[in-house]
């Protein structure tokens, strides 16, 4: 029963898949819970960001594998060398808007973009104490690779970046963002060379420029038989002695095509999909499970559909439905331990305010308005929940302000969620997150908010949201505002990390089906990112 396993790249309950790719990872968190209903078994797993890709780049993959998976259909996807499917390639340029700086783990000189590299004599006309990223001074994302040529400078500097893997014979073209604030001193071009017999050959450039303001510069050339290579360089030249001048480029692209084409960070614009091929459940046996592994940021939405039927006739013409409804699932799991120890608020007091006790709840609120607080028995969980109430309203809201315990990390996307009702569907309710700093001074509006619907029963509501990742977090603060005459009671608070997707369980729909299929619709919000299928 084994091979049979194997041979469609799925793993039977009890045995161990031993071999994972190319996932090189300084953490690993994994969350599995199967799921055994009328015989499918679902694992979910999630796991760290992918090591080639730039500080927070992310990969998602559904293990299917080997000749089955080559006999599913393609649509705007590409077969990448390792044998998995991918998102199609555009820009092959790695940090090509210039967003990250890999200073600490390179050990190179601060204020170079990670993948990228400077090229002059001693680097001595390179100035790294200039401010290298500037805010407003971009084309594409927030910032721009900034370069000084300073008063000694007498050479070219050069800008560059390899890319390894290419085609010879074939036509690229290197197009980028650029300005000078020098005109007459300085001049700039774009340029490439091309590694062919061991050795790089002289490079091929565009004509020289001298834009004040971002002009999209471009430059095309073939890369000779026998190449495999390509350097695209930057070049900032000196056009007097003692020449001063500074550049600045953002959202370079190294494409293979004969002209230019709009800007993208990496991937094709627009989703791809990929459809597998019926799966014979009875050839299986009585059970399987697929393999996701996604490590893909809050903007990524990596869709999962299935269809089944009794007959692979039939199967074509099945509903698309997702694991638990007929939307497509998108992975987001919330895990790790409740940053809010007294998550159903049992030891609050109704008399706290605003300037007592800093790491305990409170109430608070703005506006000339009639409120009133005080904790009540009509509880979700345990034996406390929060009320407010509104009974004469002009402008402004009343709310608790529950904190949080336990550590905060930067740059980390944490879900908000607690259990509300009100006495009427119609108030205003909104969630909202306060940060405050390590000095202990309040955030306000930092944290991000959503207006919910109201309820007038138990309803639960999320807000996701994301910490700085340039300042420490001491504490978050939740709140539920009511913002309207009436009252709202609070309950079940909880705020955790985001590392994946809701868990599932199998839609009714697809109980009893002998063949199954599924689709997986690779899309993301931002182009660094694509998921894979092995």
């Amino acid at each position: 029963m084994l091979a049979s396993w194997q041979t469609f790249g799925i793993v039977p309950p009890g045995a161990r898949k031993t071999t994972h790719r190319r996932c090189k990872m300084s953490h690993e968190l994994v969350l599995c819970r199967m799921l055994a209903v009328w015989g499918l078994c679902i694992l979910v797993t999630t796991r760290c960001a992918m090591a080639q890709e730039p500080p927070r780049a992310a990969a998602a993959t559904l293990i299917f594998g080997g000749e089955e998976l080559a006999k599913g259909t393609l649509s705007s996807l590409a077969v990448g060398d390792d044998g998995s499917i991918v998102l199609r390639r555009k820009n092959l340029l790695r940090n090509s808007s210039f967003e990250w700086d890999d200073y600490e783990s390179r050990g190179i000189r601060d204020g170079l973009a990670a993948d990228w590299g400077i090229w002059g004599k001693g680097y001595g006309q390179y100035s790294d104490k200039s401010v290298p990223y500037l805010p407003n001074v971009a084309t594409h994302g927030s910032r721009s690779q900034r370069i000084e040529l300073t008063a000694e400078g007498k050479e070219t500097l050069n800008l560059i970046q390899a890319v390894r893997g290419l085609k010879g014979n074939l036509p690229y073209t290197f197009s980028a963002d650029a300005k000078i604030d020098e005109p007459q001193q300085v001049e700039t071009a774009l340029a490439m060379q091309f590694w062919v017999g061991e050795k790089w050959h002289s490079a091929q450039q565009g004509e020289w420029a001298t834009p004040t303001k971002f002009t999209r510069l471009s430059f095309t050339a073939a890369l000779p038989d026998g190449a495999n290579q390509i350097r695209t360089l930057v070049l900032l030249r000196p056009k007097v002695e003692n020449a001063k001048g500074t550049l600045w480029v953002d959202a370079a692209q190294l494409e293979p095509s004969d002209k230019p084409t709009p800007y993208s960070a990496a991937y094709e614009p627009g989703p791809g999909e990929f459809v597998s091929p019926p799966i014979d459940l009875s050839k299986v046996g009585d059970a399987y499970k697929f393999s996701w592994i996604a490590c893909q940021p809050s903007s990524t939405d990596i869709q999962f559909q299935i269809r089944t039927a009794k007959t692979e006739a039939e199967l074509s013409a099945a509903k698309w439905t997702g694991p638990t409804k007929a939307e497509a699932y998108a992975t987001r799991i919330e895990a790790g331990e409740n940053l809010i120890g007294d998550a159903s608020v049992e030891k609050v007091e109704a008399t706290r305010r605003e300037d007592s006790h800093r790491d305990a709840a409170k109430t608070i609120g703005w506006g000339e308005n009639d409120r009133k607080f005080e904790t009540v028995s009509d509880t979700h969980d345990g034996q406390t929940a929060l009320k407010v109430e509104i009974t004469q309203y002009d402008k402004g809201d009343g709310r608790w302000h529950v904190p949080t315990d336990k550590p905060v990390e930067r740059d980390t996307e944490y879900a908000f969620s607690v259990w509300h009702k009100e006495n009427s569907s119609s108030t205003p309710i909104r969630l909202s997150v306060t940060l405050e700093d390590a000095k202990g001074e309040m955030l306000w509006g930092k944290g991000g908010g959503a207006t919910v619907e109201a309820s007038t029963t138990w309803r639960q509501d999320r807000l996701y949201f994301r910490t700085p990742k340039d300042m420490d977090v001491k504490r978050l603060w939740v709140q539920v505002s009511l913002s309207g005459v009436g009252w709202i009671v609070s309950d079940s608070y909880s705020v955790r990390r985001v590392v994946g997707a809701e868990e599932w369980a199998v839609n009714p729909a697809h109980r009893g089906g002998r063949w199954l299929q599924f689709r997986a619709v690779m899309k993301t919000g931002d182009s660094y990112y694509t998921p894979k299928l092995y």
